[in-house]
């Protein structure tokens, strides 16, 4: 079931994970912040704020859906702690789930995602009535000023993999590098069968605003859904290493998807897939799917999530080594991220990084304007993270994975440094290639309410806040599941007062089993064709 509860995580201590110290924040009343499952969140750093928006309304446990609301977006002002409803500008939106987001520089990033009648109010066609969305939004935090980016140049790029170009389910990750601001898309699919392959990410130029298609080498994992993604940067800056863990894969056995415990790298500007055999499995998740993933120096922290099965698990944590490549019983503050012998074996250096450029990424992109062409004899000059002070982490849905948010860090800096990087040059500019817009699920050209925001995920190049957060993701939690894992949550019916605050913490031994069905990609009817629906008008404000 969804929930309203709010929680804080402060990573500047060392912790036992089956001794979580959450804490938890006062939630008003409703009407407020929505009751759901795979909500979007973002921060604003310039406002200190978190924005909250999208979801889906989950089944009770009689079967039967709580109401579904109209669109709202909230914010919370961790310095105030006070809440309240923003007003949305630009381009009106439906609420959607279960797209790939994330935020950068107080700007919100969602592609793709999915709208139903467990998401807007009087949507036509009931269960089968699902519509799965394509394109991309822009949301300016400071105001919410919601921008449609679907016709970005290069969009097509995504044509050749995905039918109609839906997307959902999969990661999006941003970057820098070179001085350059990137966001890596990857992994997700469209409708049953449409997988978007491994063996290709796509990259989004944020100052062209332009997509990209670029091949990887190594591997690639299998076509995988619902999997967590978070970036670290070596400590000169030379490569840039993206984690994979989890989701669920095709069984052709089967005839059905399965959870996975597969853990793999992509090394960047290499773009080369590395799988790893992690350490001291007995202290990680297993199999894993719905869950999300936060990095923190070395230490990635996974949040919530389930196997097969919509059981509910005792622990809603878990600690992941980036470094040393092993699952941990404690989490570590102030660990600094070292390159794996793994990886500096695959690209030269050391732990300190020194990786070469010379011949990287490995497969050309097709497109010579790509940023990624040509980077040979270029100098590495990524975005260090700075030192980080106090720092806080944020859980509004109580039970992990179940309510409207997932695990949000706040960092705040005592002192906001950046490595002095050299410059390098700019690819050419590129022209208006009079590309035909995407068409989407709706036919024709792009409408303009076509998703929402997603949860964020975050890299380790974090700005002062960073997230802990969304599927991929969404909110921690993302797919059409029910019931992920659970922290422990005050009984129904009781919220936390503006007064008071409680302090809550994994138990390790409760277990929870939901009445709802365990609803992996084969058995939702997202994932069945979709009928020839009308759209409602759109919901929100201009």
């Amino acid at each position: 079931m969804a929930d309203r509860d709010f929680f804080t995580l402060d990573l500047s201590e060392d912790f036992v994970v089956a001794d979580t110290p959450f804490v938890g924040l006062p939630v008003p009343p409703i009407p407020g912040p929505a009751k759901v499952l795979q909500g979007s969140f973002w921060v604003n750093e310039a406002e200190s704020k978190f924005t909250f928006y999208g979801g889906s309304f989950s089944p009770n446990p009689q079967n039967r859906t709580d109401i579904v609301e109209p669109l709202s977006f909230w914010s919370y002002h961790p310095l105030t702690s006070t809440w309240g409803e923003e007003e949305a500008r630009g381009n009106s939106v439906l609420r959607a789930s279960r797209g790939a987001s994330t935020y950068y520089k107080d700007i919100g990033y969602y592609r793709g995602g999915q709208v139903d009648n467990s998401t807007t109010p009087n949507w036509p066609g009931g269960d089968a009535g699902t519509v799965i969305l394509s394109g991309m939004l822009k949301i300016g935090l400071a105001t919410t000023t919601i921008t449609n980016e679907t016709r970005a140049l290069g969009y097509d790029v995504f044509k050749f993999e995905i039918p109609g170009l839906q997307y959902r389910d999969g990661n999006l990750i941003p970057l820098t590098f070179n001085k350059k601001d990137y966001l890596i898309n990857f992994a997700g699919g469209g409708q049953r069968g449409n997988g978007l392959p491994l063996g290709d990410v796509y990259v989004y130029d944020i100052e062209r605003s332009s997509w990209y298609r670029q091949p990887t080498s190594g591997g690639p994992p299998k076509n995988t859904r619902g999997g967590c993604a978070v970036a670290n940067y070596a400590p000169d800056n030379s490569s840039i290493q993206i984690i994979f863990y989890g989701g669920l894969n095709y069984n052709s056995v089967l005839g059905d998807f399965e959870a996975i415990d597969s853990m793999w790298i992509l090394t960047i500007p290499g773009f080369e897939w590395i799988p790893v055999a992690p350490g001291n499995k007995p202290q990680g998740p297993g199999t894993r799917q719905d869950h999300t993933c936060h990095i923190r120096g070395s230490q990635m922290l996974l949040v919530g999530g389930r196997n097969d099965s919509s059981i509910c698990e005792g622990s809603g944590i878990w600690v992941f080594d980036t470094s040393k490549l092993e699952w941990q019983a404690s989490y570590v503050a102030n660990s600094p991220y070292a390159v794996p012998t793994i990886i500096s074996s695959v690209i030269g250096g050391d732990s300190n990084g020194g990786a070469s450029w010379d011949g990287l990424p490995k497969v050309a992109p097709p497109d010579i304007d790509s940023p990624f062409f040509d980077i040979t004899g270029s100098k590495a000059s990524g975005k260090k993270p700075p030192s980080a002070g106090v720092i806080a982490g944020s859980v509004i849905g109580g039970l992990v994975g179940i309510g409207f948010i997932s695990l949000v860090i706040w960092y705040f800096y005592k002192r906001h440094r950046e490595q002095k990087l050299d410059e390098a040059p700019l690819p050419p500019q590129i022209e208006d290639q009079g590309l035909d817009p995407a068409k989407t699920v709706y036919g024709g050209p792009p409408p303009n309410e076509i998703s929402e925001l997603g949860s964020p995920v975050p890299s380790s190049l974090a700005p002062r806040y960073s997230t802990l957060s969304g599927y991929n993701e969404p909110a921690q939690l993302h797919g059409d599941s029910a019931f992920p894992v659970e922290l422990y949550s005050p009984p129904l019916g009781h919220e936390l007062s503006s007064e008071s605050r409680g302090v809550y913490e994994v138990q390790s031994k409760n277990t929870i089993r939901s009445d709802g069905d365990a609803t992996n990609e084969g058995g939702s009817a997202a994932y069945e064709p979709l009928p020839e629906a009308p759209v409602p008008p759109p919901v929100g404000r201009n």
